[in-house]
């Protein structure tokens, strides 16, 4: 006859990948005044994750999925500030990732 312990529960977190930052349209061209979709998604990573746009290293929006789907960002082109290195930071409880 065995005897067991009482069992017990693990939950196992996964750290997020490097995020891929991508247009919704395939030119990185914008007009001025026009609207520009950006979608930010990594491979792994444990929800909830948060997504965050950077443009020339200063943060622009935050978004938190519980889901593997990307994050849209939408930026009107207001200025010609808005020209520059758009980056995205992926992160969740356990780790926190910059595209390239």
């Amino acid at each position: 006859l065995f005897k067991y312990s009482e069992g017990m529960n693990f939950t196992v977190k996964v750290p997020v990948s490097t995020p891929l930052l991508y247009p919704l349209l395939i030119s990185t061209e914008v007009k001025l005044g026009e609207t520009m979709t950006l979608h930010c998604i990594t491979s792994t990573g444990t929800p909830p994750i948060t997504y965050t746009l950077y443009r020339n290293q200063s943060s622009l929006q935050s978004v938190s999925t519980m889901q593997a789907i990307p994050a849209v960002f939408k930026i009107t082109i207001a200025t010609m500030e808005h020209s520059g290195e758009y980056r995205c930071k992926a992160e969740n409880q356990i780790s926190s990732q910059r595209s390239d």
